[in-house]
């Protein structure tokens, strides 16, 4: 992967809900950040300028509806 890629990556359902701050029952979705990679140091993984996350959620049997939250930068 290269700085200033876009790229998407899967999320855990609990992880995503955690990073999201959503509380309570839900159902299990699958989950994906989708961002730009930044050229920081980093000896293990990568650092992330995130657009959004989203769940894709089954609604039906075949059948999935996808919803996109909006995240706040934070002070890095």
């Amino acid at each position: 992967m290269r700085p200033d890629q876009q790229v998407a990556i899967w999320l855990h359902d609990k992880a995503a809900k955690l990073l999201l701050g959503l509380a309570g029952e839900r159902p299990v979705s699958r989950w994906g950040v989708v961002g730009t990679i930044r050229d920081l140091p980093c000896p293990i993984g990568i650092w992330l300028d995130v657009s959004y996350v989203e769940e894709r959620r089954l609604v039906a049997k075949d059948k999935e509806k996808r919803v996109h939250y909006g995240v706040s930068r934070g002070n890095a």
